[in-house]
C-alpha cells in the first residue's frame, strides 16, 4: 500500500498540528526521519506508546514531535507545533520518503459504514444531516444489516422477504444524496417579486442586494440554507420580463440555464401586482419536468379580505406563510416523514451492495454480500 500523509488538523496558524501518514513499512519511514532514545522497529511499534523526539531532514530538526503509531490502521500521526511553515517542511520531507500529500479524508478507505461516516460527515451542512449519518453506526444502517443477516442465517426471513427489505431501504439512497449534496431551488419570476428578499430570509443573513427598484439582480447568485435542517443551495436568479438590454438579455439565458440544473423552482409573483396570467408567462420558462412551487409575495401589501389567491401567499415582512412554504419545500424534497435515525443509504457503495443482494437468488449468497456491507468481507 503506497504512503500517503494529510493533515488532519484545521489548517493555518495553531498550536498544534497533526500530520498522518499511511501505508507500507512506516516504522522504516518514522526511523529515518524521528530521532528518540528508542528507534522503532516491527516489534517495540506495536506497543501504542507516545514517543517523543526530534523530526530531522539529515543534520537540519525541524521540530519537536510526538509520534503516536495506530499499527492495525495502519497509520503513524506526527504531531508537531501548529505552525504552517513547521508543517510544509514536514510535508516536503516526507515526499522525499515516497509519500504522497493528499486532503485528510483520502486516507479513510471507506470500507466500512463507519469508514463512511468518518469520511462524509465533514460534508455536512446541517445539524440533521450530521445527526442522521452519525446515527447509521452502530445503530441505523448498520444494525439493519446485522440483523437482516441474523434472520436469513435464522430462517425466520425467506430470501423474498430479505428482498422486500431491502427494497424499503434502498428507496432512502435519494435522501442521503441530498442531505451531502444540498439540492438547488432556483427562485424565478418577474422583476421584483421578492426573490432576493426570501433568498436573504431563508439563508438567514443578506447575501443579495435588495432594492424597491426592478431588475437589482442582474444575474444569478447562489447562497446555501437550512430549510428545516435540510440543506439547499438557493439559487436567487434575475427577474424574467421583455427587455433589450443587452446585459438583461444575457442574465436571463444564464437564469434558463439555472432553471436545468435546479431540482425545485419557487416561481413567484408580487401580491400587488398579480393575475394568474403573471404565472402564465413565467410558467413558459420553466422546464416541464421540474417541480414548482407557485408563491404569492408581498402578501402584507394588500388588504387580507381580497385574498383570494389559488396559490401559497406569503410575506418576508411579517413572516406569514413561511414556515408553510418550509414545510412544503420539506415535502418536495422527499423529507415529509424523515426519521435521521432510521436506517439511510448515503454512499455509492452502500447502494451498490444492497442493489447485488437485491439480485442474490439464495440465502447464501445474499448474506456474503451483505457482510461486505460492514466491511467483514472486503469491499
Amino acid at each position: 500500500m503506497k504512503r500517503r500523509a494529510a493533515l488532519i488538523t484545521p489548517a493555518g496558524t495553531g498550536g498544534i498540528a497533526v500530520v498522518r501518514v499511511t501505508g507500507d513499512n512506516l516504522p522504516g519511514l518514522i526511523n529515518r526521519v524521528f530521532q528518540t532514545r528508542h528507534p522503532l522497529d516491527a516489534n517495540t511499534i506495536q506497543d501504542n506508546r507516545l514517543r517523543f523526539g526530534i523530526i530531522h531532514d539529515g543534520p537540519d530538526h525541524i521540530d519537536q514531535v510526538v509520534i503516536a503509531h495506530n499499527p492495525s490502521g495502519p497509520w503513524v500521526d506526527i504531531n508537531c507545533h501548529g505552525g504552517t511553515r513547521i508543517v510544509q517542511r514536514v510535508f516536503m520531507l516526507l515526499q522525499r520518503h515516497e509519500a504522497e500529500i493528499c486532503h485528510w479524508r483520502d486516507l479513510i478507505e471507506g470500507k466500512t459504514i463507519e469508514q463512511e461516516i468518518q469520511r462524509h460527515l465533514p460534508e455536512t451542512r446541517t445539524a440533521l444531516a450530521a445527526l442522521a449519518l452519525a446515527a447509521q453506526y452502530p445503530d441505523g444502517l448498520t444494525r439493519w444489516c446485522s440483523q437482516a443477516i441474523e434472520h436469513i442465517q435464522n430462517d425466520s426471513w425467506t430470501i423474498e422477504q430479505l428482498h422486500d427489505q431491502i427494497r424499503k431501504v434502498l428507496t432512502t439512497r435519494p435522501l442521503g444524496h441530498r442531505l451531502l449534496t444540498p439540492p438547488r431551488i432556483a427562485l424565478a419570476g418577474p422583476p421584483n417579486a421578492g426573490k432576493s428578499t426570501l433568498a436573504n430570509y431563508l439563508c438567514g443573513r443578506p447575501q443579495s442586494l435588495v432594492s424597491d427598484l426592478a431588475g437589482t439582480t442582474r444575474d444569478w447568485t447562489e447562497h446555501h440554507a437550512d430549510i428545516e435542517g435540510i440543506p439547499a443551495i438557493l439559487v436567487d436568479t434575475a427577474g424574467r420580463r421583455e427587455t433589450g438590454d443587452d446585459l438583461e438579455t444575457q442574465a436571463l439565458r444564464h437564469a434558463g440555464q439555472q432553471l436545468q440544473q435546479a431540482q425545485l423552482i419557487l416561481l413567484m409573483a408580487p401580491a400587488n401586482d398579480y393575475d394568474e396570467s403573471t404565472f402564465d408567462y413565467q410558467l413558459q420558462w420553466i422546464p416541464q419536468d421540474k417541480p414548482v412551487i407557485q408563491l404569492v409575495t408581498k402578501s402584507d401589501l394588500i388588504d387580507p379580505s381580497k385574498n383570494d389567491f389559488r396559490h401559497l401567499a406569503l410575506s418576508v415582512h411579517t413572516t406569514a406563510g413561511i414556515d408553510t412554504l418550509k414545510k412544503t419545500i420539506r415535502t418536495r424534497l422527499g423529507f415529509d416523514h424523515f426519521d435521521p435515525a432510521a436506517p439511510l443509504v448515503f454512499t455509492e457503495r452502500q447502494q451498490n451492495i444492497l442493489t447485488a443482494a437485491l439480485e442474490a437468488r439464495d440465502a447464501y449468497t445474499a448474506i456474503i454480500i451483505l457482510y461486505k456491507m460492514l466491511g467483514t468481507l472486503g469491499g
